[in-house]
């Protein structure tokens, strides 16, 4: 099976849950703590099956590769063949106190409303792979932006627990985000299930679609995610809106009692 560059971001765009069963992403955006941004990714197909676990068939989906290009992002009203934009949400690592002093590295905004220059303000958003990180979402803004933040946990230098790691990182995230103003945060704690972000041998993609000037966002959840060869679908998902509440779930209680 050959898919075109074309047809695989009409497919995404036209239908995300069913493009995300039917393929299987390998995304690779660059070093961590990277700049953010509108970026140039280039579609491989592989042509190689890998297990669909989701299906009772257990059918097998072809792997796309996606990798963000160098240099500068491309402006020509044309892209290059195989070559698109997206809005890229780079990597951080949680290291506090420092992290709030970068605020405006370690988040990024994308505009609901489309533009007419679909190159430098695209319908779909990714991530590189998450393996630990933590992915969040702010509220839509009165300036008609999206934040985002995605953040993998820091050690401050080996001093902290596991524990203590995943608290820091969760603070970190809703600091982030202004705390009240949270649409959702995609993380290991609120995954649970073999087949879910919660199992540490699974990792997973976020990728965001625009619709009608509105984002909705999706994790495509696999095996072995830092192996090319390997891989298997696990699950597909929606990332849904958080219950309206404080600001800390009990979850968090329990991590910060604990820490």
């Amino acid at each position: 099976m050959t898919i075109t560059c074309k047809e695989f971001h009409e497919e995404l765009l036209d239908d995300p849950v069913a493009a995300l069963h039917r393929y299987v992403l390998i995304i690779t955006g660059g070093k961590g703590d990277g700049e953010s941004g509108v970026k140039t990714f280039k579609l491989w197909d592989r042509n190689e099956p890998v297990k669909d676990l989701t299906s009772e068939e257990n059918r097998m989906c072809p792997k796309i590769c996606l990798m963000k290009s160098g240099g500068e992002t491309q402006k020509r009203p044309s892209l290059m063949e195989n070559y698109f934009n997206v809005h890229y949400v780079s990597m951080w690592t949680d290291r506090r106190p420092s992290l709030m002093s970068m605020r405006r590295q370690c988040s990024y905004d994308i505009p609901l409303n489309a533009s007419f220059d679909k190159n430098m303000n695209p319908d779909i958003m990714l991530t590189s792979q998450l393996s630990g990180c933590t992915f969040g979402i702010g509220k839509p803004t009165a300036a008609k932006q999206q934040q985002l933040v995605h953040i993998q946990p820091g050690n401050e230098g080996g001093k902290l627990t596991p524990v203590n790691k995943r608290y820091h990182l969760k603070k970190a995230v809703r600091d982030l985000l202004g705390n009240h103003d949270i649409y959702s945060i995609f993380e290991r704690e609120n995954q649970p299930g073999d087949n879910g972000y919660g199992n540490i041998e699974n990792g997973a993609a976020v990728i965001g679609i625009r619709k009608d000037n509105k984002w909705k966002f999706y994790a495509q959840v696999f095996t072995n995610p830092r192996k090319i060869s390997g891989i298997s679908l696990r699950s597909v998902t929606e990332i849904s809106e958080l219950h309206s509440g404080a600001t800390y779930s009990v979850d968090d209680m329990d991590i910060k009692s604990a820490c």
